[in-house]
């Protein structure tokens, strides 16, 4: 819940969405282009396989 509100703060102090402080403050200068809250369709081949461990053993395999 600290992060929640957190975000929160930093979009009241800066006076945009905490996504829009997070391109323009961190991600661009970082040159992170292909780094936001939501995976963008172009970049859907970077998507891991996801596994979970089960009585049986591992599970999953789908991203």
């Amino acid at each position: 819940m600290s992060t929640d509100v957190l975000g929160r703060v930093v979009e009241v102090v800066s006076g945009t969405s905490l996504e829009e402080f997070f391109r323009t403050r961190i991600f661009a200068p970082l040159r992170m282009t292909g780094t936001g809250f939501q995976v963008a369709p172009r970049y859907a081949d970077r998507l891991v396989s996801l596994y979970r461990l089960t009585p049986d053993g591992l599970a999953g395999g789908s991203a």
